[in-house]
């Protein structure tokens, strides 16, 4: 498949990947950049398993949310796999 640099990871279970898969996906592409999408989230129509329970699967406990997400380069990419959380209030 070649290198994977920006992998968008469905991690809420239900009809995509759950939180332990997600991070098993993650750790044979080896991106330098992960965008966690379809999970739980308060009022949603659908019951998914919440992103907490996908940053504990990676070791993480929290990340920052990010307005955006902007690349120039492949030179800014991160060396390790970097968790980036897009912030939906926006």
């Amino acid at each position: 498949m070649g290198e994977v640099n920006i992998a968008l990871v469905p991690i809420g279970g239900y009809t995509s990947l759950n939180a332990a898969k997600a991070a098993e996906v993650i750790s044979l592409l080896e991106p330098n950049i992960v965008i966690p999408m379809h999970y739980g989230m308060r009022n949603a129509l659908i019951k998914l398993d919440p992103l907490s329970k996908f940053l504990k699967e990676m070791g993480l406990t929290t990340v920052e949310t990010e307005e955006s997400i902007k690349l120039q380069s492949n030179a800014m990419l991160p060396e390790e796999i970097r968790v980036m959380v897009l912030d939906l209030s926006v």
